[in-house]
């Protein structure tokens, strides 16, 4: 299980390993970010504008009640999967990481 924090202010929702340290952050595209630890590993996500990026409402983001992270190696880079336990629905998102270096 990964940790969440989402700010309804800004509208920021961060998931991440918290025993993991973060070295560096890269920003994917626009108000997407991934936080890079130990070995290029990636540790955690942060997404801007969240409630329209996700299609949710502040309220819902407001009552997350759980939070997962993997990751995957992929031809060419890796795959980012998040799971959103918001109220009763489960949200699933996937993100395609190109390869990139330090």
């Amino acid at each position: 299980m990964a940790h969440f924090s989402y700010s309804p202010e800004g509208d920021a929702l961060a998931v991440f390993k918290k025993s993991e340290k973060v070295d560096y952050i890269v920003e994917l595209f626009e108000d997407y970010f991934i936080d890079i630890g130990k070995n290029g590993k990636i540790v955690g996500l942060e997404i801007l504008n969240a409630s329209s990026a996700l299609d949710l409402k502040k309220s819902d983001l407001k009552n997350i009640k759980k939070a997962e992270l993997y990751t995957s190696e992929a031809k060419g880079g890796r795959n980012v999967f998040f799971i959103l336990k918001v109220n009763e629905k489960e949200i699933k998102s996937q993100i395609r990481v190109p390869a990139f270096s330090a």
